[in-house]
């Protein structure tokens, strides 16, 4: 179920519509990490200099390079999920239009219900990646949480999206296959440029698994 919609996401990307949709995301996306890795690092650069700490030059260069870069890798899932969901409506639709054309969806204040639930999305990945960052230099146990984290929020708010514009308000079922494609999510948030596109694929790739197990009702 899980390879089958992953298989077909990833397919899709070729799609003209489903490409238009997420190379603006991707490139929004992109913008805004380099912006901020930047911003933080110049900050660093020059909080470093200002206390007239030694080895100026060399610790800010050092110390704002790794700043960038754990930026750029901790926080760019979160952000592509911002901008993913600015596009999530036309995601879905060119999914639905490629694989279900018999869908019967609901529109009624579906853009007003997509964001509020981007943005309570967006705050508890920020919040929760915040408070597991300090395990950042324990590799095991920042992996560990990293998936699971961002697997169970990914998966679940994901899927009462799909549910709510289904109009379908029973409780998720088969939650450990939920939660399972959430975690190979958060493993493709964690692999460089792909974790770019992961969030694309995530959302199409829940129509595909909430339809499969629709169909197995």
């Amino acid at each position: 179920m899980i390879v089958s919609a992953l298989g077909k996401s990833i397919n899709q990307l070729s799609d003209p519509q489903f490409k238009k949709v997420f190379l603006k995301s991707v490139m929004l996306s992109a913008f805004c990490i380099i912006c901020l890795s930047t911003i933080f690092t110049f900050l660093f650069s020059y909080f470093w200099s200002s206390l007239g700490l030694p080895f100026n030059s060399i610790v800010s260069t050092i110390g704002g390079l790794l700043l960038f870069l754990v930026g750029m890798w901790a926080f760019s899932p979160t952000i592509a999920i911002f901008f993913n969901g600015l596009f999530q409506d036309e995601i879905i639709s060119a999914v639905e239009r490629k694989y279900y054309t018999y869908n019967k969806v609901e529109k009624h204040q579906m853009l007003y219900k997509e964001i509020n639930f981007n943005i309570k999305l967006f705050v508890k990945l920020i919040l929760f990646n915040l408070l597991i960052l300090p395990f950042f230099f324990i590799p095991p146990v920042y992996f560990i949480l990293y998936w699971t984290v961002n697997g169970y929020l990914i998966s679940y708010e994901y899927f009462s999206i799909v549910r709510m514009r289904y109009n379908n308000h029973d409780n998720i079922e088969k939650k450990i296959i939920v939660f399972i494609f959430g975690i190979i999510i958060a493993i493709l948030f964690t692999l460089p440029v792909i974790n770019f596109f992961a969030p694309a694929i995530a959302i199409a790739s829940t129509v595909h698994i909430y339809k499969q197990m629709e169909k197995g009702r």
